[in-house]
């Protein structure tokens, strides 16, 4: 059996091709899993702060009523 060069560079770039493509698949899924928990953190980070806001709002009112 003689293997030519074409198919060899066939093979060659078939078997290229499909690592690049599981490659950006994986990495697509890693990339989109950040960003939902960069969303998710961000969520978070803000209803804290609005936590934060609030209960201080509630102090200096109890603070300014005390006296």
């Amino acid at each position: 059996m003689t293997t030519t060069a074409a198919t060899v560079t066939a093979t060659m770039t078939a078997t290229l091709t499909t690592r690049i493509v599981n490659a950006c698949t994986k990495l697509n899924r890693e990339c989109y899993r950040f960003a939902t928990m960069a969303a998710a953190s961000t969520a978070t980070a803000t209803a804290m702060m609005a936590n934060m806001r609030a209960s201080k709002a509630t102090a200096t009112i109890a603070t300014s009523t005390k006296a």
